[in-house]
């Protein structure tokens, strides 16, 4: 933050009508107008710097993170991140309880299994919409569902979906 000038609120009722409160000199907020998407777009420009990148023709996100490629689409107020980790993955009882002890763990990320692959899921609450816990979030679901892909192609034999990787990579 450059200075306090640049503070802004946002307020609203239960109803989600919107409180003005000018006795705190700050300017109300201008987001509020901004559709979601627009806004997740723009800290995903900001952050991995690919000043093109664009919705596809269904209005999601598609980026290249580290070894995998990670999907972003807008579900209600959320937004999900979800990637592909596993092909060729036939459904077992091994696979199944592999991925309820992974499930039963203490993070947010979830996986399944559908059709033959296995999809890691993360979803970030949209509403208030924070640019840093996306990028947090974005980082957690990369290291995570990375290591999940590997530990699976080698116990389940599927077909890896992502790719060696060098150094770790981060969104900052």
């Amino acid at each position: 933050m450059p200075h306090p000038g640049t503070l802004t609120y946002e307020s609203f009722d239960s109803e989600r009508g919107q409180l003005a409160f000018e006795d705190l000199g700050l300017k109300p907020s201008a987001c509020r107008d901004i559709p979601l998407m627009d806004r997740v777009l723009s800290v995903f420009r900001e952050v991995t710097g690919i000043e093109d990148l664009a919705f596809d023709k269904d209005g999601d996100l598609a980026v290249r993170y580290g070894a995998i490629s990670i999907c972003i689409t807008q579900l209600n107020n959320r937004i999900r991140l979800f990637s592909g980790l596993v092909i060729g993955v036939e459904e077992t009882p091994a696979l199944l309880r592999k991925l309820n002890q992974v499930n039963h763990g203490a993070h947010s990320i979830r996986f399944i299994w559908h059709e033959d692959v296995v999809y890691a899921m993360l979803d970030v609450p949209g509403d208030p919409f924070v640019p840093a816990h996306l990028v947090t979030a974005m980082n957690q679901f990369s290291e995570v569902a990375e290591g999940l892909a590997i530990v699976l192609r080698a116990e389940l034999s599927g077909h890896a979906v992502i790719e060696a990787s060098g150094a770790g990579t981060c969104l900052q």
